[in-house]
């Protein structure tokens, strides 16, 4: 094994029935930024349900370098271990949750892996189809050019599916950095991929058609350029992407980093916005990690902060409205100090993130590491209703949720108030239905009136323990007559 300069931590969360793998790589330290981090969330603490090992170890392996969940499976990387004679081709463990508690169903490796591939740099998994990349593979005579490969699971067991590689060859391109998979969709990122321009960078969309996978796009950005690293995080949900270029110049500023975020419309991608944060400095390393959850994405920069809190770090909240996109929060850890690196990994589900900080200090121990549960604000959308309505008619009255929430989740109650002597009052309220439909998330309540008169609307979510209460806006006026 040859000996690495980054480390990294492993930390085990239940929340509260979902075990999530988060691993936390440590880095160089940052630069300066003239910029103070805002906003405190908060930070929960995690219950370890199971700590995980490979069967057959060894020194250097570092497994747990890369990690994925679903539901009752987990998949974790181990860039360095050794297969057979091969030094440092690397390997990808499966674990399954019973009753009983986890462990191993499989440990996958490439066919026709060799050493030094890294295989298991990269990991992503949905159902029972796993995605590993191995971005120091070589093509042939091409040195580290990268390969991703798609494993999948049937009654006997897990096989190869395929080898994925980008569509044009070329000498450290590092296909397979990152890699992120949705149904029979794969998004594969080449950060050094000389794509116009030296260590641009690209990103990679694979479908499967049976079990036949090919390229359907290859995506770069914008304006990108020389060094942006674009591809270097990549995340995926439906028929939207986010791609990482933390090494993006923006408006001057060397390194403040970019993301772009790509819509597909039947087989076509097309880049719908470049996210970059409020107040960006150089050297941020913004895109450094990404999340997409729906109409939400979360984007670390794990390097801001400026004065006492430099390398503080943070994370990002975007959310979209039809095609646009727009900064809601920039997340930071609270009693976080200098050279923290929050956001060095990011991941979300619903309205739940999860931030990881390599850096923290946990008492005398320097740069232990945590990780952040944060709970994103709750936005409500203005009822929809009809103008006027016959008494007794049943009707709907639904608005907009965001974040996404896991259906069920939280209940939002839609409340009707009725106008009495030009006064608005209470008049009742009616438990309302969430749905995700993939571009957003809405709620829906079943109505009916027998009262004549003016009726207006209002959606509210109440405060639990670790959610603030939200309420919308009033809807329009509904005659019942």
């Amino acid at each position: 094994m040859r000996s690495r300069a980054a480390g990294f931590v492993f930390a085990l969360l239940l929340v509260p029935t979902v075990v999530a793998l988060v691993p936390l790589v440590l880095a160089r330290a940052a630069m300066a930024q003239p910029r103070v981090p805002v906003t405190n969330p908060l930070a929960l603490l995690a219950v370890q349900q199971a700590q995980l090992t490979a069967s057959g170890g060894a020194a250097g392996d570092e497994f747990g370098y890369a990690v994925a969940l679903a539901g009752d499976t987990a998949l974790v990387g181990a860039r360095g271990g050794d297969v057979g004679g091969n030094v440092d081709q690397g390997s990808a463990y499966v674990f399954v949750r019973s009753d009983t508690g986890w462990s191993q169903q499989a440990q996958l490796t490439a066919s026709g892996g060799a050493a030094g591939d890294e295989f298991g740099y990269a990991v992503a998994l949905a159902g029972d189809t796993a995605l590993v990349g191995a971005p120091l593979d070589d093509a042939g005579p091409i040195v580290d050019q990268g390969s991703a490969y798609v494993f999948v699971r049937s009654d006997t067991g897990w096989s190869q599916q395929a080898q994925l590689a980008g569509s044009v060859d070329a000498t450290g391109d590092k296909f397979g950095y990152a890699v992120a998979l949705a149904g029979d969709t794969a998004l594969v990122g080449a950060p050094l991929d000389d794509a116009g321009a030296a260590s641009q960078g690209s990103a990679s969309v694979f479908t499967r058609s049976g079990a036949a996978w090919s390229q359907q796009a290859q995506v770069t950005a914008r304006g990108g350029t020389t060094g942006d690293a674009f591809g270097y995080a990549v995340a995926l949900d439906r028929d939207t992407a986010l791609v990482g270029a933390p090494g993006d110049n923006v408006d001057g500023k060397a390194e403040r980093g970019s993301v772009s975020v790509f819509a597909r419309s039947r087989s076509i991608w097309s880049q719908q916005a470049q996210l970059t944060a409020s107040g960006g400095a150089a050297d941020d390393w913004f895109g450094w990690s990404v999340a997409l959850a729906g109409g939400t994405a979360l984007v670390g920069a794990p390097y801001c902060g400026g004065g006492p809190f430099v390398g503080q770090g943070s994370a990002s909240v975007f959310l979209r409205s039809g095609s646009i996109w727009s900064q809601q929060a920039q997340l930071t850890a609270s009693g976080a100090t200098a050279r923290a690196e929050f956001g060095y990994r990011v991941a979300l589900a619903g309205d739940t993130a999860l931030a990881g900080a390599p850096g923290v200090d946990i008492g005398a121990k320097a740069r232990q590491g945590a990780a952040y549960v944060l709970t994103l604000p709750t936005m409500l959308g203005t009822p929809t209703c009809p103008r006027s309505i016959r008494p007794g008619k049943p009707f709907s009255v639904h608005g907009a949720l965001k974040p996404h929430f896991t259906a069920g989740a939280r209940t939002v109650r839609v409340k009707a108030y009725r106008c009495v002597s030009r006064k608005w009052r209470l008049y009742r309220s009616y438990a309302a239905v969430n749905a995700d439909s993939g571009s957003a998330s809405k709620y829906t309540a079943k109505i009916k009136l027998a009262r004549k008169g003016k009726y207006r609307f209002k959606a509210c979510v109440a405060a639990t323990a670790q959610r603030t209460a939200a309420a919308s806006g009033f809807s329009r006026t509904l005659k019942v007559k």
